[in-house]
């Protein structure tokens, strides 16, 4: 069938009806009668607010899809039983309860995911062509990690068992691994698999006392075979210095601050309420969540860990817990294995490549994420470079271990696990301006933003990103990111939606100078173009025969063209430069990458995980090999000897954790894994017990190991109260047994300001009240301190001076793009400059 489009022939809906992988989209905002009208649709349906697309089976009989009344009033969940009520035991069914799935786990109702998940699962399990498979693979990825997230350990097994064989695509393969791995750790080190209860009192601790000492305490904490009862919990709240006590509800009263125990045998910590909605900060499930009385009261147990005194109104619903029945009721939640959203550019890499894509720009090239052991590949096949305003430059990336992309894309991409540095966006809830939004960073992995402030619009900084987020719209809705270098992002490209999830796509990309590059889109979420800051367009094209969200061309405006082809199953399968250079690339029955081809040859990678320990080899064109493992129980003690004192954060437990290790060619080849060979990397943990991907230290062979400490870090050992991923400290022991600490501060922009070295020489650095712009250096010297260097600057960002230690000072003049036009040196030698209208 052809394409028709939405906006020409009735206004009313678009669809597209393809062959394998099949992909065809419609919107349901066509709906305007007011009763519910049965269509008949393509086999790939887009909703809105929905996480994935309505599929319908195709190993069953046709049956149109029964469209709900479009309410923008009702909620996600509400929206989602209205069609499931609709189109019941028919071929939309799987889809819809997979959705609904996700819906009840974003909104608090955690015991209903399990019967949506399931029923989605053995709705569509048997389905083989690729799209409807890869919804049926999500679809078992959040059955199972639920089961995982909760402690359910015997479900978890099961489940695998049923899988053996089956290769997943997309986030399912996170998910599954993710399984694996916390299976294996509740076999195996249940100490440590169990801390939903212990990690609930120290998220609600850290919440009232940051940095308190009891912390620790709660830190050290490892869980029984069958997780941590009640009673256990409150002695640990006591040992920890909290002055709380368990209580059993009656009626439907919610404490706060308190912790919580759900009635699928799980803890959580409650530490305020906004309006309606309670903050809940449940470190199994990674993000705060924010939910209604209506949700805590459908999943609450009746049991509370509350403060000691209660306000005189509340104590009559309170009910002590006598010890045996407390003995009885248990938290199981299992935090999980890695922060798998750790693929990002900036995450620590075998190499340091840099982010803007201009490292090899003629071919294909290869890296590692290295906590998680995730391959990644990136090319640049055109790119050009503006006299003024941002780079031009397409780059593509592929993350092995991706997790944050969806298993049917309804917007413009590259297939599954590749993506590109023009597509990024912020997912939030339009009905809920607290909750957190997270942004799909270019290029790969995520970021996620919380402490929304409903009177400047600005999101708390995270530690991963040192750029201020900002909510400058909601009707209609405008994200702005403003970075360090004065620079700015705008995100202003709504889908649409009114409940459940929202996608909102960055439109421009603003320098300091304010220069303005541009991105354009149609109404089906393609990127049409991107415009430089002379007006001039790269465009974006999209005739993939059977998928029209699939990039095929990009074309610079100099008329050079890269083309990018995919197989049969929507992989991309090969990328051509202008001058004709092909990188193609070779997958498993998944979509892992098993060989890159480039003129220089073929270079192989073989992957393998098995619960434990996670593995990648590398083979060149040349057979020589390259090895990187990571995981728990790789043969390195629990403690180390070369551990530095001074002035820096360290605590010498747990080495045998949380490592990664690293074997060059030429080590792989003349030792083989001996560990002590390799590059070890150890990590912090986060909060919720996952593998960081912040060092806590680093070893290189033969050498001591460097110990850091971040910005604001309290414990030694997690991200706790980490404002910056920069380190302000590193710390080693010399050969001689000295230790040697070098100390760093940033602002928060994550401009440096102090920086000292061992011997106590400093450097400062005064900014702006803008926090970016440098005005003065001084450094010790001699035992006095003197002033370096100072610098003036206008409200573009542009320097007009620059004066040394000596008082020589050099003068700037600029044109309106922030094109320098003279260059006045201290001797009165003008340099001038003339530039054309293209600057």
């Amino acid at each position: 069938m052809r394409h028709v489009s939405f906006a020409t022939v009735f206004f009313i809906l678009y669809l597209v009806l393809s062959a394998s992988p099949a992909m065809a989209f419609t919107k349901d905002s066509f709906n305007k009668d007011s009763s519910r009208k049965e269509t008949q649709l393509p086999e790939i349906v887009t909703i809105q607010g929905f996480d994935e697309p309505l599929v319908r089976q195709a190993s069953k009989p046709f049956t149109p899809l029964s469209i709900p009344q479009n309410d923008n009033s009702l909620s996600a969940i509400e929206r989602l039983l209205r069609y499931l009520d609709a189109n019941r035991n028919t071929p939309w069914e799987a889809s819809i309860q997979l959705n609904l799935g996700l819906a009840y786990y974003r909104n608090g109702y955690f015991s209903e995911t399990f019967t949506a998940f399931e029923r989605a699962w053995s709705l569509s399990k048997n389905e083989n062509k690729p799209v409807h498979k890869a919804l049926a693979d999500r679809a078992f990825g959040e059955l199972v990690r639920m089961h995982a997230r909760l402690g359910h350990a015997d479900q978890v097994d099961a489940l695998l068992a049923t899988v053996k064989n089956r290769s997943f695509t997309g986030r399912a393969t996170e998910l599954v691994a993710g399984a694996k791995e916390a299976s294996w750790t509740m076999r195996n080190n249940p100490g440590i698999a169990y801390l939903c209860g212990p990690k609930s009192l120290y998220s609600l601790l850290d919440w009232q006392k940051p940095g308190a000492k009891g912390l620790s305490t709660l830190d050290d904490y490892r869980s029984g075979e069958k997780g941590v009862n009640l009673v256990q919990l409150e002695t640990l709240a006591k040992q920890a210095d909290m002055n709380y006590r368990l209580a059993y509800r009656e009626g439907n009263e919610i404490p706060v601050p308190s912790v919580i125990h759900w009635k699928v045998n799980h803890y959580a910590a409650i530490v305020e309420k906004q309006g309606e909605l309670f903050h809940v900060k449940d470190p199994t499930f990674g993000q705060d969540l924010w939910l209604t009385a209506e949700a805590i009261n459908a999943q609450a147990s009746g049991y509370f860990m509350v403060p000691e005194i209660l306000p005189e109104n509340d104590k009559q619903v309170w009910q002590p817990v006598h010890m045996a029945q407390a003995e009885s009721v248990y938290g199981q939640g299992n935090t999980g294995s890695n922060d798998e959203d750790r693929t990002t550019c900036k995450d620590h890499q075998k190499s340091k490549a840099p982010c803007d894509g201009s490292k090899n720009p003629g071919m294909a090239d290869y890296d590692v994420h290295t906590m998680l052991v995730s391959l990644n590949i990136t090319d640049t096949p055109i790119s050009y470079t503006p006299p003024k305003g941002h780079p031009i430059r397409f780059m593509l990336r592929y993350n092995q271990r991706e997790a944050n992309q969806p298993s049917i894309f309804t917007f413009s991409n590259v297939g599954p696990k590749w993506t590109h540095n023009w597509l990024t966006y912020i997912e939030d809830s339009p009905t809920n301006a607290a909750a957190v939004v997270n942004r799909i960073v270019s290029g790969g992995g995520a970021i996620d933003y919380s402490g929304y402030n409903a009177q400047t619009g600005e999101y708390e900084r995270g530690m991963s990103d040192t750029a201020v987020l900002l909510r400058t719209s909601t009707d209609p809705i405008v994200y702005e990111r403003r970075l360090p270098s004065g620079s700015k992002e705008i995100y202003a490209f709504s889908d649409g939606a009114s409940s459940g999830i929202r996608r909102v796509f960055l439109t421009q990309k603003v320098d300091a100078k304010g220069n303005a590059t541009t991105l354009n889109y149609d109404a089906d979420l393609r990127l049409l173009s991107v415009t430089d800051a002379l007006g001039q367009e790269t465009v974006f094209v999209y005739d993939h025969v059977s998928n029209d969200k699939l990039i095929t061309q990009v074309i610079d405006p100099f008329n050079r063209a890269a083309f990018i082809t995919y197989d049969v199953y929507g992989r991309l399968s090969s990328v051509t430069d202008p001058v004709g250079i092909v990188s193609a690339f070779s997958y498993d029955s998944g979509d892992f990458v098993t060989a890159l081809n480039t003129p220089y040859g073929a270079t192989t990678f073989a992957y393998s995980g098995n619960g434990t320990s996670r593995t990648l080899l590398i083979t060149d064109p040349h057979g020589e090999n390259e090895r990187i493992v990571s995981g728990h129980r790789l043969g390195i003690s629990s403690s180390v000897a070369d551990v530095p004192s001074g002035d820096i954060l360290v605590r010498n437990r747990y080495h045998n954790y949380r490592n990664s290790a690293y074997w060059d060619k030429q080590t792989y080849k003349d030792f083989g894994s001996i560990i002590s060979k390799a590059q070890i990397s150890h990590w912090l943990h986060t909060i919720g017990n996952k593998t960081s991907g912040l060092l806590e230290t680093f070893k290189n062979p033969l050498e001591n190991r460097i110990w850091y400490n971040y910005s604001g870090q309290t414990n030694a050992i997690t991200e706790t109260n980490i404002h910056q991923e920069t380190h302000t400290r590193m710390g080693r022991v010399l050969d001689d047994g000295s230790s040697q600490i070098f100390s760093r501060q940033f602002n928060n922009f994550g401009r440096i300001i102090h920086e000292e070295d061992p011997l106590g020489n400093y450097k400062k650095y005064a900014y702006a009240a803008n926090q970016i712009d440098l005005l003065e250096v001084n450094q010790l010297r001699d035992g006095n301190e003197e002033l370096a260097a100072s610098y003036t600057w206008d409200d573009q960002h542009n320097r007009l001076s620059a004066t040394d230690g000596r008082g020589h000072t050099t003068t700037y003049t600029y044109n309106t793009a922030g094109q320098v036009l003279t260059q006045s040196n201290a001797l009165g030698h003008v340099t001038a400059y003339e530039y054309d209208e293209q600057g």
